[in-house]
């Protein structure tokens, strides 16, 4: 009797570990592990069961390059969410409007383009991280003029914005220059590197293995991205050398490229790499799930 007791016991502590609340998206990409993610790019909601069933930890959702209007925008967010999958959604433009916009639709973290000066990144660190601040109050405490806020206010507004990540697109060299003084802003999650514009603005267009560009890509991981944040996205293209996705990987995991053909290269290199991982988790689920049943059915006993 004892040890079925302790068995029940053990029983209930798993399945409350099991109903802990899950990491945000913001904590996945400052843990240590790689967390992994496509880019969607169709509105029709036969995909979120396909896209949920890859094992992934979040969906990229792309306004900027894609049709997609606010109304699309949400349902997409809290579908994807609701099926177990953070969404991460670039804006159209580095505008704290929009990004209000994004979250109130049901994102979860915003995707901040082309930005390159520390005035644009405080401004959508407000939007992000420290909503409903709004106006002149907003303004004293992102330039640090307003002292603490009362602690019942603070926890808040830690509360409200938790689920929050903010991610800043480095898309050309003025960015990385910047990258030190920007990387003072407080609450940025990642760094997400856009591979296409940035080989562009550098002059090498498309061209991934030119020293210019692998440098810079090698500049914004190490002396910015890695040094003091640890972790940056390097989106992923199935054109790039493995030099340049080595880069991006030491810091953290990509998400997709605009192209179905790349996105599919790329989730099947991913899932090779994840294969083991994944079954061991299917396992532990599984395993988990027959525990639950045989401890209703003893508490119905």
């Amino acid at each position: 009797m004892a040890a079925a007791e302790e068995e029940i016991a053990a029983l209930k502590a798993e399945l409350a570990a099991l109903k802990a609340p899950k990491p945000t998206l913001g904590e996945m990409m400052r843990a240590p592990e790689t967390c992994y993610g496509t880019c969607v790019l169709s509105t029709s909601p036969k995909w979120v069961n396909a896209v949920a069933s890859c094992g992934l930890d979040f969906v990229f959702i792309d306004t900027e390059h894609v049709p997609i209007d606010r109304a699309q925008l949400s349902w997409m967010c809290n579908a994807y969410k609701s099926a177990g999958l953070p969404p991460l959604v670039r804006i159209a433009a580095p505008d704290p409007y929009q990004a209000c916009c994004a979250l109130d639709g049901g994102a979860c973290g915003i995707v901040a383009p082309y930005l390159e000066t520390v005035e644009q990144v405080k401004a959508l660190r407000g939007a992000v991280k420290l909503r409903p601040y709004k106006g002149q109050r907003l303004q004293e405490k992102l330039d640090g003029v307003e002292g603490a806020s009362p602690e019942h206010e603070a926890a808040y507004v830690a509360k409200a914005n938790r689920q929050n990540a903010l991610v800043l697109n480095i898309e050309s060299q003025p960015a990385i220059d910047m990258l030190d003084e920007i990387l003072k802003v407080p609450d940025i999650d990642c760094l997400l590197i856009g591979p296409h514009d940035l080989s562009c603005n550098l002059g090498v267009p498309e061209q991934f293995d030119h020293p210019k560009f692998v440098a810079a890509v090698a500049s914004a991981c190490s002396d910015g991205g890695w040094l003091h944040l640890r972790r940056c996205l390097l989106a992923a293209n199935p054109l790039l050398p493995s030099g340049a996705h080595d880069l991006g990987e030491g810091a953290r995991g990509g998400g997709g490229s605009r192209d179905p053909p790349g996105q599919a290269q790329h989730h099947g290199r991913l899932h090779a790499r994840r294969r083991d991982q994944l079954d061991q988790v299917g396992l532990q689920r599984a395993g988990a799930r027959l525990r639950h049943l045989a401890l209703h059915r003893r508490a119905q006993e």
